[in-house]
């Protein structure tokens, strides 16, 4: 660690140091001093369901954190509120350990203007979350203490969005992003009550800035949508605070003055009335804005494959006719290098829609399991199971009813 190897206890000289019992908490993926965490990407908990994809997307209810132009489909002003539950257990070298999280993943608001032509609504959704925790024993010559490494926060991106379909076979939207949060390091050195006094040293990333995007769908047929996206790489403000409880060392910034352009391309295929497959690649470039060449960090980019059988809207059917039921499959490399190997991430998805008050609105679970990294390659392994959920409800704003 940059900032370990500087920082300089001034109470002890490490003499035949040996560790042992190192206790691991979060994803041991974010242990990379100097990264950004795990990349957060979707474009809803029903794109979830089918394996990741929805930049092509049909649907009229959930408003769509990356296919803005999918808003065009949508008659009510709609909110859509998601969470989200995470279970990981991890494998690393003999140590075995499992952590879970659960929190709010995103809140979307649309508002049409002119029904099918013009929308207008904002998007607040994660965009990198760090969660990486270890306590390492150390025994030396003059004291033995134990040292607790943590890195930890997130990063958030909240966009205003304006869609336009200037005809009724192509759909436009100009986005403008605004990206913040906080990234923490933090080193504790703790003796026990022994005689000597506790310190640490803590390092804070601030990052903020502006950036813009832009989508654009195209619909050749009523059953084909082609769609797409970019978003423009910010221009970010990183202020970095020190604190320390010893002696003050040389601040390290981020190796990265910006987030790379982002892009994503996505299709989607109506196969009669309640059938749908989808398509979806997206893309960024990490290694274009390092400061510094970093082996250990590379380019980021996710592929998925989903379904959809959607409910039938006649009143009087079964329960399950009544469910919307979807299923995938991603594959997502990760931007992170381990033992010199690529880490990636093989998921599976299955996801379900729970129309209420007359399928204007919508519960929307997904249910996804997979592995991140490789045993043999990256020496470690992590399998998960994620459970994501999503409210969506609409009403009438603005619009009179015609």
């Amino acid at each position: 660690m940059k900032q370990f190897c500087k920082f300089q206890i001034q109470l002890i000289f490490l003499i035949s140091l040996i560790t042992s019992g190192i206790l691991y908490g979060g994803s041991y993926l974010t242990s990379k001093p100097n990264g950004l965490g795990i990349r957060v990407y979707d474009t809803g908990v029903r794109g979830i369901g089918m394996g990741r994809t929805g930049l092509a997307s049909f649907d009229s209810v959930e408003v769509n954190n990356y296919g803005i132009t999918q808003w065009l489909n949508i008659s009510l002003s709609r909110t859509s509120i998601g969470a989200i539950y995470n279970l990981v257990n991890t494998e690393l070298s003999e140590n075995t350990f499992t952590t879970s999280t659960a929190d709010l993943a995103k809140l979307n608001v649309a508002i049409p203007l002119q029904r099918k032509k013009m929308m207008l609504g904002v998007t607040l959704q994660p965009y990198t979350f760090l969660d990486f925790k270890s306590t390492q024993p150390v025994v030396n010559e003059i004291q033995n203490f134990d040292q607790n490494t943590i890195y930890s926060g997130s990063i958030s991106r909240a966009q205003l969005n304006f869609v336009w379909s200037p005809t009724p076979v192509v759909g436009f939207s100009i986005n403008g992003n605004l990206f913040f949060g906080q990234l923490k390091d933090r080193f504790e050195f703790r003796f026990n009550n022994t005689g000597f006094s506790d310190t640490f040293h803590e390092v804070n990333y601030k990052i903020n800035g502006p950036g813009i995007g832009f989508n654009l769908e195209v619909r050749p047929t009523p059953t084909v949508k082609i769609a797409g996206f970019v978003d423009l790489p910010p221009s970010l403000n990183i202020s970095v605070d020190y604190s320390s409880a010893s002696t003050p060392v040389e601040t390290q910034d981020r190796n990265f003055d910006t987030f790379p352009l982002h892009f994503g391309i996505g299709s989607a295929l109506k196969l009669g009335s309640r059938w749908q497959i989808s398509g979806d690649f997206s893309y960024q470039a990490w290694s274009e804005v390092q400061d510094t060449p970093d082996p250990d960090f590379e380019d980021w980019y996710h592929a998925g494959f989903g379904f959809e059988r959607s409910a039938k809207r006649q009143r009087g059917k079964g329960v399950l006719s009544k469910i919307d039921f979807r299923g995938g499959v991603s594959f997502t490399q990760l931007g992170y290098k381990f033992n010199n190997e690529s880490v990636s991430q093989k998921a599976l998805h299955f996801g379900l829609g729970l129309p209420f008050a007359g399928f204007n609105n919508r519960i929307d679970i997904a249910f996804s399991g997979g592995m991140l990294g490789d045993n043999s390659k990256n020496l470690f392994q992590e399998t998960f199971f994620k459970v994501d959920a999503a409210l969506s409800i609409g009403e009438l704003w603005f619009q009179r009813v015609r």
